[in-house]
């Protein structure tokens, strides 16, 4: 599994190059096409394999969550002012860089202790416990967050809406009321929908691997203090 993951890291973003590289811009053939983003589906894969099969590494790893976050953020981090529109670079490396990235921010989160240490106590707060729960949500706010909030906010804004602000209090105002209906629409549908085909499935099809796959426990480390015993319901979200 590790080589799988490692050879298609290599091959779809020099694939991403060469398809890429000599065009502008366009999301049907730079962000859109499974072959050459498939890489940052197994890099999951790959994180779920490891803590679920070679846990001894998982451990070693998750000890140094405070280095995990950093690395991840200066991963994610130059993605947010750099365009995709103009370049080849996030199309190409930058694709690569956020899911590495968002993984080594995952693992930093999974094995925090809530309430211990500075980023414990980040993860337990009301803000923290906030993004857990959008989190919890986040594919299905991915799926309809197009459909139920940015086409008819592109509607409206097309119409004249918040026309007479200014276009930094405009896009402000309309970034947030878009977030927000995005979450509220996701969230909804996700129990309404996502939660009862899940139950039916469950019932229809019970999983062969739950009692085998159990997560791990972890335990105290004196040289690198607490690690959290990773949250079951947080896996079988994800």
């Amino acid at each position: 599994m590790p080589l799988i993951a490692l050879a298609l890291v290599i091959f779809c973003t020099s694939l991403r190059y060469i398809v890429n590289a000599g065009r502008p811009y366009d999301p049907t053939t730079h962000y859109n096409p499974t072959h050459l983003r498939i890489d940052g589906l197994f890099f999951g894969v790959l994180l779920a394999y490891v803590y679920h099969f070679i846990p001894e590494i998982m451990d070693r790893v998750g000890r140094y969550r405070r280095t995990l976050l950093f690395l991840g953020l200066s991963l994610v981090c130059p993605m947010m002012i750099i365009d995709i529109r103009y370049g080849w670079f996030v199309s190409v490396i930058g694709f690569t860089m956020l899911y590495f990235g968002y993984g080594l921010i995952l693992l930093a989160m999974l094995y925090t202790t809530p309430g211990k240490g500075w980023l414990g106590k980040m993860v337990s707060s009301p803000l923290g416990r906030s993004l857990a729960f959008v989190g919890i949500f986040s594919y299905s706010i991915y799926l309809w967050h197009i459909d139920a909030a940015r086409l008819p906010l592109q509607a409206l804004a097309s119409s004249g809406l918040f026309g007479g602000l200014a276009p930094s209090i405009r896009w402000l105002l309309i970034m947030i009321i878009y977030v927000t209906v995005a979450v509220v629409a996701g969230v909804t549908l996700g129990v309404i929908i996502e939660r009862p085909f899940l139950a039916i499935r469950d019932r229809l099809f019970p999983s062969r691997t739950s009692q085998a796959l159990q997560p791990h426990e972890l335990k105290e480390d004196d040289a690198s203090g607490p690690v959290l015993e990773p949250i079951d319901g947080f896996l079988k979200a994800g």
